[in-house]
């Protein structure tokens, strides 16, 4: 016979198993774990914050912008001057960076072979660009009576420049100005003339250098002729800037005061010559 506790005992036991039950069901209950599509978006996010620059990051990059841009303008604004020789040629050259990095200046030669009785001179204007230690130049080159144009990549650093025919080594821009000829003659006009006439020879592989006084704005005007038309001059400055190389002719506005050097030399040969110069 079924009495009242027998009753009420059964209704606890169903209460109890439906909590149990309710329980379990929200253990495994869809919104106890994350959906594929939460998954997606939590995984998207933080890929997007792995590779986003963090504030460190973007410094770092930063960094290497400025360094690349220092590394692209390393040489310095600035005058430098480098050299070369070797059996025949001897020459130098000086260039200005600017702080644009364009670079100007000018590079001069005198060839000298012994063995073929040739003598010559040469000079080049250089205008260019520089990026790193690439110099890419407009030449314009003018050797005896003859002026080329072309252009050239070379290399520059503050101890080399590379024409990629030959390497030339830096020197002392000073040094190379200052340096003159162990022997020269120094042309003097007679009084109330304003020209003078030398008459010299010279053999093969030597030069004759001539000194001539002069003011800045007065012009100088060059001729020399020789018996086998084979003598040529370069003039230079009072600073050591070439003004001609290995020129027949000149007539120039002078650009300051001092001692004009004439360097004379015969482009096949020895060189018998008369040099006039006068001085307005």
């Amino acid at each position: 016979m079924i009495t009242s506790n027998h009753l009420k005992r059964g209704k606890w036991l169903s209460l109890f198993l439906l909590l149990v039950f309710l329980a379990s069901c929200g253990e495994n209950s869809p919104n106890s774990e994350q959906t594929p599509a939460e998954t997606t978006a939590s995984e998207t996010i933080e890929n997007v914050e792995a590779e986003s620059p963090t504030a460190d990051n973007k410094q770092l990059s930063n960094n290497s912008s400025a360094t690349q841009k220092q590394a692209s303008n390393s040489l310095a604004p600035g005058t430098y001057c480098f050299e070369y020789q070797d059996e025949t040629l001897t020459s130098e050259a000086e260039l200005t960076v600017a702080t644009n990095n364009q670079v100007t200046g000018n590079l001069t030669g005198t060839v000298q072979n012994e063995a073929e009785g040739y003598f010559t001179s040469y000079q080049q204007d250089v205008v260019g660009s520089l990026q790193g230690n690439q110099l890419q130049v407009n030449l314009t080159t003018e050797i005896e009576l003859d002026t080329q144009i072309s252009q050239e990549n070379w290399q520059l650093t503050a101890n080399q420049l590379d024409t990629g025919r030959r390497i030339y080594q830096a020197v002392d821009c000073t040094a190379l100005n200052d340096a003159a000829p162990t022997s020269s003659q120094r042309i003097q006009f007679a009084a109330g003339e304003s020209s003078a006439v030398v008459s010299n020879s010279v053999i093969l592989g030597e030069r004759d250098v001539y000194l001539v006084e002069a003011n800045s704005g007065q012009t100088m005007e060059l001729t020399i002729s020789s018996l086998e038309d084979n003598a040529v001059f370069d003039l230079i400055s009072p600073g050591g800037e070439t003004l001609e190389a290995g020129a027949k002719n000149s007539s120039l506005v002078l650009p300051a005061t001092g001692d004009y050097t004439v360097i004379v030399g015969g482009t096949r040969g020895n060189a018998t010559y008369d040099l006039q110069v006068e001085i307005n």
